[in-house]
């Protein structure tokens, strides 16, 4: 009984502060059949997975552009290593034909 009378006692004292698991915001027992209705709560979590998804939307941006940034540099490097490959073959090949003219 004694449980019993302590749950009721914090459900219903105005000087103790509750935290809602699911949405987290801070209310005073007092308060929980007015402020903490299942439907704010439902209202509060759901703002709070909007604010999330918008969150990883923004994240997910930013992680493709760097994305993108990441394959054109990759295809410059590529470029560039080629070009120094062909560059230096033709210079090889210059080399050896003047040496042959000698």
């Amino acid at each position: 009984m004694l449980k019993k009378e302590f749950d009721n006692h914090v459900k219903t004292c105005e000087f103790i502060e509750l935290t809602c698991e699911n949405c987290k915001p801070v209310y005073r027992g007092i308060e929980a059949a007015t402020e903490h209705t299942k439907d704010i709560c439902l209202t509060e979590q759901l703002r709070q997975l909007h604010h999330e998804s918008k969150q990883n939307k923004q994240e997910l941006q930013r992680l493709n552009s760097l994305w993108d940034k990441m394959c054109m540099l990759s295809e410059i490097i590529f470029l560039i290593f080629n070009y120094d490959k062909k560059q230096n073959c033709c210079f090889r090949s210059r080399v050896h034909e003047s040496d042959n003219r000698i």
